[in-house]
C-alpha cells in the first residue's frame, strides 16, 4: 500500500473512532445535547410507556442533565438491556448510563461510576410453597438470570451450588418464561424482584438476601473525569434540594407500598455525610 493511501486510511479510522467516543463535558455543554442510557422495561425505575420513557431513573437522569448543561439541554434517552450498558458507553452511543447498574470491581475496569443513588441485594423469587429456604436448595433448580447482571455473575461464580441457569433478555422476558414454566426461580435484585410479587400473588421472595449488599450508580466512559465530576456535583446538589425525597414520594413509595425498605431507595444519609 502506498504511503499516502495508508495515511489516509489511518486518518479515516481515527476519525471514525473519534465519532464513536462519548461526548465530554465541554462538548455536552457546548452542543446542548446529552445521550442517556436507560432500561426499557424496569418499572418503576425506567420503562417505555406510550412512546416515551418514565420512572424514577428517567426523572433523576433528566434532573442531572439539566444541572450539567442547563434547562435547555436536549436529552436523548436511549433504551438499553443489561448487556448493552458497558458497550454503549465505550462506543459513544451513550454519554452517561442511568440504567440500574450495580457497581462491581469488574465493571470498574471498563467504566467509571458516580456516587450511588440506590442500593440493593440479590434475592430469589419462586412459587409459594416451593420450599426454597436456603441457597443450597437451588441445586438442580432451573433459575432465570439475565446476562450482563450481577445475578448472572453470581451464578457463574458459584458453580458448586449446582444452579441450572436459564438465560432471559430482560425482566419482561424473564417473567414470561417463568409463567410458561421454563424455570423454577428467578434471581435478581430485591428492588426489581418486588415488582413480580406485586404482579402475581402466587409468587414469593423465598430468599430475601443472596450474596452481598450492592450499590447502584451512574456510569460514564472510562477516564471521562470532568463529566463524572459534573454528575457527582449534580447528584449532591439535587439531594440537598430535596429532589431524591420528592421522587421517592412521587414514584417509589406509592409503587412499592412498603414492600421494599426505604433504606434501599433513598440514600440521602450518604449524601448528607459527604456534605459535612
Amino acid at each position: 500500500m502506498k504511503k499516502g493511501k495508508k495515511m489516509k486510511k489511518t486518518l479515516s479510522v481515527l476519525f471514525l473512532m473519534g465519532v464513536c467516543f462519548g461526548a465530554n463535558l465541554a462538548d455536552i455543554q457546548k452542543d446542548k445535547v446529552i445521550k442517556i442510557g436507560v432500561r426499557m422495561d424496569q418499572t418503576p425505575f425506567s420503562a417505555m410507556k406510550n412512546g416515551s420513557f418514565e420512572g424514577f431513573e428517567v426523572e433523576l437522569a433528566k434532573a442531572v442533565a439539566k444541572k450539567i448543561a442547563g434547562n435547555d439541554v436536549k436529552i436523548e434517552l436511549i433504551g438499553v438491556n443489561a448487556k448493552d450498558r458497558v458497550p454503549f458507553l465505550q462506543d459513544g452511543r451513550a454519554d452517561i448510563m442511568f440504567a440500574n447498574m450495580t457497581v462491581t470491581p469488574e465493571r470498574m475496569k471498563s467504566v467509571d461510576f458516580s456516587m450511588p443513588y440506590l442500593s440493593s441485594v440479590q434475592s430469589l423469587i419462586s412459587k409459594k410453597g416451593s420450599n426454597i429456604k436456603k441457597i443450597s436448595d437451588l441445586r438442580d433448580c432451573k433459575t432465570l438470570v439475565i446476562p450482563g447482571t450481577t445475578s448472572f455473575d453470581y451464578v457463574k461464580a458459584h458453580p458448586q451450588l449446582g444452579i441450572k441457569d436459564v438465560e432471559c433478555e430482560n425482566s419482561k422476558d424473564c417473567f414470561k418464561k417463568f409463567q410458561d414454566g421454563e424455570a423454577d426461580a428467578y434471581l435478581h435484585t430485591n428492588i426489581l424482584n418486588a415488582t413480580w410479587t406485586l404482579m402475581d400473588g402466587s409468587l414469593e421472595v423465598s430468599l430475601p438476601v443472596v450474596g452481598e449488599y450492592e450499590f447502584i450508580a451512574v456510569a460514564v466512559a472510562k477516564d471521562n473525569k470532568e463529566l463524572l465530576k459534573a454528575v457527582n456535583d449534580a447528584l449532591m446538589s439535587l439531594s440537598s434540594e430535596g429532589e431524591f425525597q420528592k421522587l421517592y414520594r412521587d414514584i417509589l413509595e406509592p409503587y412499592y407500598r412498603g414492600k421494599i425498605e426505604k433504606k434501599y431507595l433513598l440514600l440521602d444519609d450518604v449524601y448528607n455525610s459527604l456534605s459535612l
